[in-house]
């Protein structure tokens, strides 16, 4: 069962996007452009950052 307000991760969500513009999943390192986030942290914009931790090994 999934709870309300969550979804499920689709291969998309797990793809490395290298902000290029292209399609993801056909993108490589060689295309990548930086990118710029704005996180609103006032209770008009609420917002969160997710970071996915990768272990070392």
């Amino acid at each position: 069962m999934i709870q309300s307000g969550s979804r499920e991760k689709s291969d998309l969500d797990v793809q490395k996007k290298y902000n290029s513009g292209g399609r993801i999943g056909y993108e490589t390192a060689k295309d990548a452009r930086t990118a710029t986030f704005s996180v609103h942290l006032d209770p008009q914009h609420p917002s969160y950052l997710e970071l996915p931790l990768v272990p070392d090994n």
